[in-house]
Formats: C-alpha cells, sequence, structure tokens
C-alpha cells in the first residue's frame, strides 16, 4: 500500500517557527539534541495550558488584539 505525502498546514510552519525561535533563545549553541527536545516540550506544555486555562487566542499577548 502506498503512503499519501504528509501535508503540513501553514498554520503549523508558523507554530513551528516560532517554536524554534524560542527554543534557541532558551538554549545555548552547545545544547544537546535531548536539551533541545525538552525545552521545545516545556515551551508547548506552557502554551497549551495557558490555551486550555484562558480560551484566549495564544498567538496575541494577554489575549490583546
Amino acid at each position: 500500500m502506498r503512503r499519501r505525502p504528509r501535508v503540513v498546514s501553514p498554520q503549523a510552519m508558523k507554530i513551528a517557527a516560532v517554536l524554534d525561535r524560542a527554543v534557541d533563545a532558551c538554549c545555548g549553541p552547545d545544547s544537546t539534541f535531548e536539551q533541545r527536545e525538552e525545552m521545545a516540550a516545556a515551551i508547548m506544555r506552557e502554551v497549551l495550558v495557558r490555551y486550555a486555562r484562558t480560551g484566549k487566542d495564544v498567538t496575541e499577548p494577554d489575549g490583546e488584539s
């Protein structure tokens, strides 16, 4: 059976780019893959918890438009 190519939405690509920049800002140039993965997971966990608690658009600081 042939697999379909995986399509990533433009929104997911934007989130990934922001996450990459945030991880770069938090981790030094000598950070390991594991450190970067843990930082990315911690950032996403914080974002998801905030979104779940507030229901606000997490792309805007403090829910401001």
